[in-house]
């Protein structure tokens, strides 16, 4: 079976500049899929646009990173600032597991669990009252958390609250891309991400395959996070096909999802993020105008006609 691909887009709900460019892409682009932050300051605009858009495939995009948490804060104290809000990255995750006793961790994997559970059962009801079905939730996150493996159990152990039926996995061929600087590429950060969840993916895909969970064949989107132009995701797509390939068995139903960050800020919203500069300059980058291109330019394009769902 040749595996079927679709443009995805993180981030809807977040804010409203975010939340608009992401339907713009909808709407003039090629993306059929979103992830949705359930403690977003545009959560609920997110929904209203996503009742009247029923093609696009939604998922529930976990969330340690920013904004207030769902549960009182001072049931998730490992997981917020000295404001309340949360605070947590992919680091400082790795960081409090590594050096925490057995009760830390007990501590932070509950506090994990216990916020999980709450952004999804918000993002269920959500999903529910707009007819969607929410007996199989579909599940990825923010800065991709989830590949951590004590992160991924608190997952998985949400489920006794709610239906949890798929978990993106970030598994990424390796390739290059035409028309930016490769040797860049192969040196910097975007690589060692790429590694890092590489290495991960592989003891997600065995302990979702013991839960009976599904997920997505390859993932495309870290490697060239930035430039996700039309060659980098032809690119990706020849590598993914060929890495499919040489995998034994069917890859089932699941698309291979393509991730392009399409959601731009307002300048008027910087001020969310007056606190957290690096945040702001990430959700206000040009790299997010380029990316909102890419959207555009990929249906036109020959790749998409043959491989994405929705040409």
């Amino acid at each position: 079976m040749v595996p079927r691909f679709i443009l995805h887009a993180d981030d809807i709900g977040l804010s409203r500049g975010i939340t608009r460019s992401i339907v713009a892409a909808i709407d003039e682009g090629g993306v059929r899929s979103v992830s949705l932050i359930c403690n977003g300051l545009a959560f609920d605009e997110a929904i209203d646009a996503l009742a009247v858009r029923p093609h696009v495939r939604v998922s529930l995009h976990l969330n340690l990173l920013e904004g207030q948490p769902l549960s009182a804060a001072g049931e998730v104290p490992l997981l917020v600032d000295g404001e309340g809000a949360l605070s947590t990255t992919f680091q400082d995750l790795v960081r409090q597991w590594i050096t925490g006793d057995l009760v830390k961790k007990q501590a932070l994997s509950e506090q994990i669990k216990r916020e999980f559970t709450a952004q999804l059962v918000r993002g269920g009801a959500a999903l529910a009252a707009l007819h969607r079905p929410v007996d199989q939730l579909r599940i990825d996150s923010h800065t991709h958390i989830h590949a951590l493996g004590f992160v991924l159990d608190a997952v998985l152990a949400s489920r006794s609250a709610v239906d949890v039926g798929y978990v993106r996995v970030p598994r990424e061929p390796w390739h290059l891309s035409p028309g930016v600087d490769n040797l860049k590429t192969a040196l910097g950060l975007n690589t060692v991400k790429w590694g890092v969840l590489n290495r991960l993916a592989g003891s997600m895909t065995g302990k979702l395959q013991a839960a009976d969970i599904r997920f997505n064949p390859a993932f495309l989107g870290v490697l060239h996070t930035g430039a996700m132009t039309v060659p980098a995701i032809e690119a990706g797509v020849a590598a993914s096909l060929r890495s499919l390939q040489r995998a034994a068995g069917d890859h089932g139903e699941e698309a291979v999802e393509v991730l392009l960050h399409p959601g731009k800020a307002t300048a008027a919203e910087e001020d969310k993020w007056r606190r957290r500069p690096e945040l702001r300059a990430y959700y206000r980058s040009p790299h997010r105008d380029l990316e909102a291109q890419t959207a555009r330019e990929l249906v036109r394009s020959e790749v998409f006609a043959a491989y994405f769902e929705g040409s």
